[in-house]
């Protein structure tokens, strides 16, 4: 009879162990972990809608070489943003004549939807999901601020070395340049001659 008390009293312990774990802010998943090329990224979960599968979405012409097309989500018309090349591309904005990009033409795309909650209708192209991770997985490791920028946040580097970095989707919904999906006419004639 002790003995059951004794395991009972075990039990009780372990699962108030399990219970504080859970609660504690560090083991919380806090992030959808994402790669597109060679970077991984940290969405934020309040800010990340559904992950899907979805056929090559239509494609909208006069518009910027990252911005993929549109699908038909649920009944949702979504813009589709290659987000690889949305982040090559920042670099290019401050010449405004490099020529154009050329995206791959994949018969499937692997996209992450905005929450409707940031009242965005887009996605994002991504390659590969990685999973959930929570500030756990970044403890004993480095975490340090690339820039004060309001979209890339803080960049987070695991116990393996790895590079994360944090992208805040609700700023990025708001920039300017993410909102400007459309080629100037003056752009266009450019690019032909």
């Amino acid at each position: 009879m002790v003995h059951e008390r004794e395991s009972l009293a075990q039990f009780q312990s372990r699962l108030a162990q399990r219970l504080q774990q859970a609660n504690s802010v560090s083991t919380v998943a806090r992030w959808l972990a994402v790669r597109c090329g060679q970077i991984n990224y940290l969405l934020p979960l309040g800010q990340v809608g559904d992950v899907f599968n979805a056929p090559r979405p239509q494609e909208v012409p006069h518009t910027r070489v990252w911005f993929g097309g549109v699908i038909n989500s649920r009944g949702k018309i979504l813009g589709v943003i290659d987000f690889q090349y949305f982040v090559e591309a920042l670099g290019l904005w401050a010449t405004n004549d490099a020529p154009p990009l050329t995206l791959p033409l994949p018969s499937e795309w692997l996209m992450v939807a905005f929450n409707p909650v940031l009242e965005l209708n887009c996605a994002l192209r991504i390659d590969a999901v990685l999973g959930l991770k929570s500030l756990a997985d970044f403890e004993g490791a480095a975490q340090f601020l690339d820039t004060a920028q309001e979209v890339f946040k803080t960049r987070w580097m695991d116990d393996k070395a790895g590079i994360w970095q944090e992208v805040d989707l609700e700023a990025l919904g708001e920039t300017d340049v993410f909102l400007d999906i459309g080629v100037k006419k003056e752009a266009i004639a450019h690019a032909i001659t």
